[in-house]
């Protein structure tokens, strides 16, 4: 799955795919990503609902889409990695993540587990799936007691320690960005990929895992990070029922 070619530019089915919902930009790669924020995600970076395509233009859309690769699966290759980076995401998309990078582990080795979340508080809807999660859990045996998330990073965390207790967790939080006026943003990949550079990891190589679609986030982290790192992506199918 390309989504960029080799000057980084957007691959010419990414750049129509983007024509067909109406975004605007200037054929680079951080003017699409800038057009996305302002127009999917708002000032808050939290997702807007997206004017549904007429049917005719949706079967072009997912022809597109196909074309990208963007509902395959990434398996990693397997080998040893120093790390393995867990990008945020709500609850039950960090879950099918986790679970994805668990089911590779047969020949995928991860010494730890890096989790870029962020300082974002978690809403209502994400702890009713986290209290639905907690009674899965604990219908499958015992668990113990810990405490409460109340951010994105923390969520991340908790669930890690619910599902992969045996790897050594590494949580970084990227803070909310604020303007002159005092409102608050939501860190995006890079803002968190940038936060754990400031922690100055280990040099070598690094397993991103996502789900799909992915390419743009994982193309970021290559973009972000320096050529002693190397960057393997890794992604599980999207979410059931994904509509466009």
């Amino acid at each position: 799955m390309l989504l960029v070619d080799r000057q980084h530019l957007p691959v010419p089915a990414l750049v129509e795919l983007a024509a067909l919902w109406g975004i605007n930009f200037d054929g680079s790669l951080r003017s699409l990503n800038t057009a996305l924020q302002e127009q999917w995600y708002g000032l808050h970076r939290i997702f807007q609902p997206v004017k549904p395509l007429h049917p005719a233009v949706e079967k072009q859309a997912w022809r597109l889409l196909d074309e990208l690769g963007v509902r395959r699966p990434i398996a990693p290759p397997s080998g040893d990695y120093t790390g393995a980076l867990l990008l945020g995401a709500k609850v039950r998309a960090i879950r099918r993540r986790l679970a994805y990078v668990m089911e590779q582990r047969t020949g995928v080795r991860v010494s730890r587990l890096i989790l870029l979340g962020s300082q974002r508080r978690l809403q209502e809807a994400e702890y009713a799936d986290l209290r639905a999660a907690d009674a899965e859990w604990h219908a499958r045996g015992s668990i113990a007691q810990l405490p409460w998330p109340a951010t994105e990073g923390e969520m991340m965390q908790y669930v890690c320690r619910r599902c992969a207790s045996d790897i050594p967790c590494q949580l970084v939080e990227a803070p909310l960005a604020q303007d002159q006026d005092g409102v608050c943003s939501y860190p995006n990949t890079e803002d968190t990929v940038q936060e754990w550079l400031r922690t100055q990891p280990a040099s070598g190589r690094y397993l991103v895992v996502t789900t799909q679609p992915s390419g743009y986030q994982i193309q970021v982290v290559r973009n972000a990070v320096s050529e002693w790192f190397t960057v393997v992506g890794c992604a599980g199918p999207p979410a059931p029922g994904l509509r466009i």
